[in-house]
């Protein structure tokens, strides 16, 4: 209707939303000329607009591309300009979820603490929920689960209040994959059972796709093989590769234990090529566990060294103690101790679905 009636900047916003859309769907071309169309508009009326950015950022960012944090920074600088709080406060937390992934756990933390800083002095308190939803998963991986914990308690306590959408499924996905760690695997699975129809009546990878996995995780800690090794097809159907990718970790580790190496080769065959930090170190983790598997011991030992460093450096204590068990069943008992020290810290034990 405005392509026909009013080419004006609501249409430049516009172009930005529906490219928003097409990107969360996958839908890449489609997006990308809706930003194309956008860009030039915008241009021709010299008018600047937050969305488009954003919806550029996107486009690139699900296709594993490091440089869409300049455009996302980009969208956070024109908001403030502009005066836009709640936008300037979604790209603020999208650069977090961003550096999260390309960068490392400790810089997402520090944004995602400032993003919630700026959204709760401006009494934006569904985008601040929302960040503190998403900083879960920074303090899952740094191991600080007593804030954890109390955080995703409150985030779906007031998620609940406010009708129980997408973030009732984030917290959710952090308190199972904690508990499930602590031995509660009965309180685990009450949080599974309860986010895996939520998440696939979204449809939304961001969602989907870790709710999947941890449903994975769980069942795999129970016993019940089958069933995490049908969660684990699922995902490896995933139409959205970032975040396939963003699971890959206990995917693989779960087809391994479960006597399907196979399963977990068919991820990493899937899986996209990308210089992402996390990327980078969930490749090394699943190409040690298959050299494990396949009783490559040096093999195994050398890619479990690399990807503790990597772990360490990226800021996953939890990933980094189970490489360095990794590397104790490979003869290093010296890393078998740190790692046991890592999980005695957590007051946690490692899941996996076989006893090693």
């Amino acid at each position: 209707m405005l392509e026909r009636h009013s080419a004006g900047p609501e249409l430049v916003s516009v172009y930005g939303r529906a490219a928003l859309r097409d990107a969360i769907a996958n839908r890449f071309a489609e997006a990308t000329t809706f930003v194309e169309k956008g860009f030039a508009l915008a241009r021709e009326l010299g008018v600047e607009d937050v969305t488009l950015l954003q919806a550029r950022a996107a486009v690139s960012s699900y296709q594993g591309d490091a440089s869409w944090l300049d455009d996302i920074q980009a969208s956070i600088d024109l908001g403030l300009r502009l005066g836009l709080g709640r936008t300037t406060a979604v790209s603020i937390n999208n650069l977090a979820d961003g550096i999260g992934y390309f960068v490392g756990l400790r810089e997402a933390l520090t944004h995602w603490d400032e993003g919630i800083a700026f959204s709760y002095g401006r009494g934006l308190t569904g985008i601040e929920m929302w960040q503190r939803g998403e900083r879960l998963r920074a303090l899952y991986h740094l191991g600080d689960w007593a804030e954890l914990l109390s955080e995703a308690d409150e985030v779906l306590d007031w998620e609940q209040r406010h009708g129980g959408g997408q973030l009732e499924v984030i917290a959710r996905i952090h308190l199972a994959s904690v508990l499930v760690h602590h031995g509660a695997f009965d309180n685990a699975k009450a949080n599974v059972d309860a986010l895996v129809p939520k998440a696939r009546e979204s449809g939304d990878p961001q969602v989907l796709v870790p709710g999947l996995s941890t449903a994975a995780l769980v069942a795999a800690a129970l016993g019940d093989t089958q069933r995490a090794l049908a969660f684990v097809r699922e995902l490896l159907e995933s139409r959205s590769p970032i975040w396939r990718d963003y699971c890959l970790v206990w995917p693989a580790r779960i087809a391994i234990g479960s006597g399907e190496p196979e399963l977990a080769e068919a991820f990493l065959e899937a899986s996209t090529e990308s210089s992402a930090a996390w990327n980078v170190c969930a490749h090394l983790t699943a190409r040690a566990m298959l050299a494990e598997d396949a009783g490559q011991s040096d093999e195994a030992a050398r890619l479990y060294r690399d990807a503790a460093e990597r772990w360490d450096s990226y800021g996953s204590v939890v990933e980094r103690g189970y490489a360095l068990l990794g590397l104790g069943r490979c003869g290093e008992a010296k890393a078998q101790i740190e790692g046991q020290a890592i999980f005695a810290a957590l007051g946690a034990s490692p899941v996996v679905a076989k006893a090693a």
